[in-house]
């Protein structure tokens, strides 16, 4: 599997593959392959990418992959009337998703078909890319789902192992299985994150923010992969966040590096956005000596104004922006959290507050697929595109069945997504699966609902529109009368109805506060009080919604404080997933109060997605208290004890 140039670019990018009968065989085998590197000096970080000494792909001119720019208003006029400009330069450094689970395929080809058997994110999508690569027709494909122990957006497209395990077993008419090692996983799957951001904000004396000037610039890693190319003018597009900012323009350019190349962390995008603006944000608040909360609040958009379309081509939807900071404000008693902070400060203690706003763009318009089946022993089977990976899809998608065919939900078994159950599905990825999965179910049940009563109408000799389901019954509409139990409609074979939602992107806003406590002695972490109020325009689920919000908090938290992935000419430091920082129980000291807000959305279910909350909120709110903390001003998301220390020790001489 050699490149056909000849060149490795990253460490850990694959360049022979042995097949075995055993693990403990193919690993003889690899033993018995030697290849010869030619060292090549690297390029390892952004500013080395940009100033071009080293070209890492030859036939290019450089090392940018995408260089595009937004703008929209007057951004001229911003600048030159504004009575303040405050600029930074903000970064975020790179980490290893590491889910518990790596990734694994079992590939068989049989009667001319290939079937897989695949940890991933969605089966139709690999489905398609296989059937890309292979040149096969998509019917010849199958691509069985899996429980998935953890993905996180590491497993919503194809690598080059799948496709060599599809390839090996037609070659020796047998199945072949691979499983991803932790160390292959660290180097060969995909980093995230890392971005950097020079933002200028044009500034009134009051706070409100006028304008946007700057340039983000992504490391990529050695490739463009999957969707990693768009990965900075996607940061690029949010960069308003919730904010009425009516002018702009940015640049956003994507280079590459000699390292893993970088691809999709819960959030994708949107944290990274949300880190930016919000910094800015703190900045401003901290320069024209302004309450944080009173600065977020003068710049929100108002709901009289949406839908918005903010200078970059993003348009929010309808929410109440502003009453949901003011519930956050007094259900969290800000205030009270403030005095809090000064009292410990007078014992001596390191504490500090942050505040973050943030909005989450739900990807719903791509569509999604789901069938719902009538079975002979009138239960129900809802059929599902979007692959779970710890999202609870089956609980939630039995419960919006149940309560629209008004059947108990013992009656229905979700059957999770196969390429050739239903013709057409998407995935999980992007805050979408409860709204744009959610609408795909509702749509296939009203088509199923009304098939059901234009059979009963037959049978019982009534029009449809004078029966109704209830309690698993075809009852009379004015009276309720039980008159034929659901089972007899499928006497004569199931009844199924397929449906294909699309939909149009929508957005979830959310406020986070974190109260943070530091030992003076080594800036490790004590405490965290956490608070987050998100909107889900209906709460479909209580319990499984708070499970995500708080999920999101801790991989935010994980990442600020212990994860980090760091190279030494061009080799990668973290051996294992501890070297990697991932945070263990112990390490998240961390009491979360979370709170949903409910202004429905325009989906039939009234649902907004929160997959995502918690990370897109947690990092720049937590980098925002430890900030308070210290009190110097944090341009990064690391701030490891060891960094906090060593900025204290040279910096203030606190220690």
């Amino acid at each position: 599997v050699l490149p056909a140039d000849g060149m490795v670019n990253f460490e850990g990018q694959p360049v022979a593959a042995v097949v075995g009968t055993s693990i403990y065989e193919a690993y003889d085998l690899l033993d018995l392959i030697s290849v010869d590197y030619e060292p090549l000096p690297s390029v390892l970080t952004i500013k080395e990418s940009m100033e071009g000494g080293e070209i890492i792909h030859g036939e290019l001119p450089d090392n940018v992959s995408v260089d595009v720019t937004y703008s929209g208003g007057d951004v001229n006029r911003a600048f030159s009337e504004a009575d303040y400009v405050f600029e930074d330069e903000l970064y975020m450094h790179r980490t290893i998703p590491n889910p518990i689970e790596t990734r694994g395929v079992v590939a068989y080809w049989q009667d001319g078909k290939v079937n897989l058997w695949v940890s991933n994110q969605g089966p139709f999508r690999l489905r398609d890319q296989l059937a890309s690569v292979l040149g096969l027709p998509k019917d010849s494909i199958r691509v069985d789902y899996v429980d998935v122990g953890g993905a996180f957006g590491t497993k919503t497209t194809i690598y080059p192992e799948y496709v060599l395990a599809c390839y090996a077993s037609l070659i020796l008419k047998r199945p072949v299985k691979w499983v991803e090692s932790r160390s292959e996983h660290m180097r060969g799957t995909i980093h995230a994150r890392e971005v950097m951001a020079k933002l200028a904000f044009a500034t009134a004396k009051d706070g409100r923010v006028r304008g946007i000037k700057g340039t983000v610039i992504a490391d990529i890693g050695a490739y463009n992969f999957f969707i990693n190319a768009n990965y900075a003018p996607f940061i690029a597009q949010q960069l308003t966040g919730p904010y009425d900012v009516p002018a702009g323009e940015v640049r956003a350019l994507a280079v590459f590096t000699n390292k893993t190349p970088l691809g999709p962390l819960r959030g994708a995008g949107r944290p990274e956005a949300a880190f930016f603006y919000e910094r800015m944000m703190d900045l401003v608040a901290r320069e024209l000596g302004l309450d944080p909360v009173e600065v977020r609040m003068r710049n929100l958009v108002r709901l009289e104004s949406m839908p918005y379309s903010n200078p970059f081509g993003l348009t929010l939807d309808r929410e109440d922006y502003t009453s949901m900071l003011k519930e956050a404000v007094m259900r969290f008693e800000y205030q009270k959290l403030r005095s809090q902070v000064q009292e410990a400060r007078r014992e001596g203690r390191l504490v500090g507050l942050g505040v973050s706003n943030y909005v989450e763009l739900n990807r719903t318009i791509f569509g999604e697929g789901a069938k719902v089946t009538l079975t002979s022993d009138g239960g129900f089977l809802v059929t599902f595109g979007s692959s779970p990976h710890g999202q609870y899809h089956s609980t939630v998608f039995r419960q919006l069945l149940a309560d629209y065919l008004d059947v108990d939900i013992s009656r229905v078994v979700a059957v999770p997504p196969k390429s050739d159950l239903i013709p057409e599905g998407v995935g999980s990825f992007g805050s979408r699966s409860a709204v744009i999965g959610g609408e795909a179910v509702l749509r296939a049940a009203m088509k199923l609902k009304g098939e059901l009563l234009r059979k009963a109408g037959s049978m019982l000799n009534k029009k449809a529109e004078q029966l109704d389901l209830r309690d698993g019954w075809v009852v009379a509409k004015d009276s309720q009368e039980r008159l034929l139990p659901l089972e007899q409609l499928a006497r004569d074979g199931e009844l199924s109805c397929y449906e294909f939602a699309k939909g149009q992107d929508i957005f979830s806003y959310g406020v986070h506060m974190a109260l943070v406590e530091l030992d003076r002695e080594t800036c490790k972490l004590r405490s965290v009080k956490y608070f987050a109020i998100d909107d889900a325009g209906r709460v479909l689920n209580p319990l499984i919604s708070e499970g995500q919000i708080i999920g999101g908090i801790v991989i935010g938290l994980s990442y600020v404080f212990y994860e980090k992935a760091s190279y030494d000419n061009g080799v990668l430091k973290a051996g294992g997933i501890t070297e990697a920082g991932v945070a263990a129980s112990d390490d998240v000291p961390l009491d979360v109060v979370s709170e949903l807000y409910e202004f429905p959305s325009t989906y039939t279910h009234n649902a907004r997605g929160i997959g995502e909350a918690g990370t897109i909120g947690s990092i720049q709110c937590l980098v925002s208290a430890v900030e308070d903390a210290i009190g110097m001003r944090i341009r990064s998301t690391s701030i490891s004890p060891e960094v906090l220390w060593e900025r204290w020790r040279c910096e203030k001489q606190l220690i």
